[in-house]
């Protein structure tokens, strides 16, 4: 046994020193346009089941195009169909959409009788969100996009000279407009310099309002028949048309008696079935369900907003 001054002092355990993380530069993902895509726009859109066979379409666009003495590598390769209910041409790998934009019309002659607005290549577009557009322009008048487009032309120089994709949209509901005092509208631009020139005004006067200006995000859509208030099937599709208030088929939405109990068509909860704080629509939408007990206080606030609003 050796004398303690000779024991030898106790070693402490060490890591060795972790790799610095590698450096990750932050990067910003554009939606990138498929320039093999013809994208033609028609009114009113064409219904889910009003859409021919993607095949037969197919053959008969290549038929008209061989008929024309068009060379193969020039026809098309895909017929589909966008959300909005426009026909969405992909081209061959060896041409591009703008090779067949003069055959725009008559490809969708073959697909449609329905009015053709625009045949397009596919562009990036860019989003910008307009908030806080009054819903009627005076007691008796409603407020059209049409209305809005003129006010931003008038009031906003930048706005005229910008490209856009498409006309401006309401962020809502057609039939839902005029129930709110105030919605939102998107403006689809074709270039990411004009979307920048719009987003740094930050705030417009529009119709003596401050509305501001913001980016628009991308969510979860849900669409609801027009005729009973339900999500599972498109209007053109219902066979039980109902009140959407209380689920009555003796009477229609417009006729409904206003001493009737309310009742949702599809989570049965004492509201419209346009609730928006509906927990059917909630998890369509990926959101958490509002519990039972809360319901009652969103229900005031909903109707307690709605006071407000033009009659």
């Amino acid at each position: 046994m050796g004398s303690s001054g000779n024991r030898c002092p106790p070693r402490t355990l060490t890591q060795p020193p972790k790799p610095a993380p590698a450096k990750h530069c932050p990067t910003t993902q554009e939606k990138m346009a498929n320039p093999c895509c013809l994208i033609i726009q028609v009114s009113p859109p064409i219904l889910a089941t009003d859409r021919p066979n993607r095949i037969d379409a197919h053959n008969q666009i290549n038929n008209m195009l061989g008929k024309k003495q068009i060379p193969q590598y020039f026809w098309i390769m895909a017929v589909g169909y966008s959300v909005a209910g426009n026909i969405k041409i992909t081209t061959t790998h060896t041409c591009k959409a703008l090779d067949l934009l003069a055959f725009g019309k008559e490809i969708a002659t073959i697909i449609t009788n329905n009015k053709v607005i625009s045949a397009l290549p596919d562009e990036d577009h860019y989003r910008v969100k307009i908030n806080k557009i009054p819903t009627w322009y005076d007691q008796d008048h409603p407020m059209t996009i049409n209305d809005v487009h003129k006010e931003l032309t008038a009031y906003v120089p930048e706005y005229d000279k910008m490209k856009k994709w498409r006309p401006p949209k309401w962020l809502s509901l057609d039939e839902l407009i005029q129930s709110k005092q105030f919605v939102s509208i998107v403006i689809n631009l074709t270039s990411r310099k004009d979307r920048n020139t719009l987003l740094n005004l930050r705030l417009v006067k529009l119709f003596n309002f401050n509305c501001t200006v913001t980016p628009y995000e991308n969510r979860t859509q849900v669409y609801q028949c027009n005729k009973c208030g339900m999500f599972s099937h498109a209007s053109n599709s219902c066979t039980t048309p109902c009140c959407r208030s209380c689920r009555s088929k003796d009477h229609t939405t417009d006729d409904h008696p206003p001493d009737l109990p309310t009742q949702c068509v599809n989570c049965k909860g004492n509201h419209d079935s346009w609730f928006k704080e509906c927990n059917t629509c909630r998890i369509r939408l990926g959101l958490k369900p509002i519990p039972h007990k809360n319901m009652d206080t969103h229900k005031k606030s909903q109707n307690n907003s709605a006071k407000d609003q033009p009659l």
